[in-house]
């Protein structure tokens, strides 16, 4: 990983407009263990549960 993290907060609006971001970060974040080929890489939590989560909190 390289660079630094920077935190932000976001109103329902904005959470909203970052939804696509928060996909690749989640998705990212499992690419190096599916790559291994490793079974137990292989368990991972699907994106949806996820994304319903972070649409909830972005709701009016």
């Amino acid at each position: 990983m390289t660079g630094h993290v920077v935190f932000k907060r976001f109103d329902a609006a904005g959470a909203r407009e970052q939804r696509e971001v928060v996909s690749l970060i989640h998705r990212d974040a499992y690419a190096e263990r599916i790559a291994t080929g490793d079974p137990a890489g292989m368990v991972f939590k699907p994106i949806e549960p996820a994304q319903a989560r972070w649409s909830a909190l972005g709701d009016p």
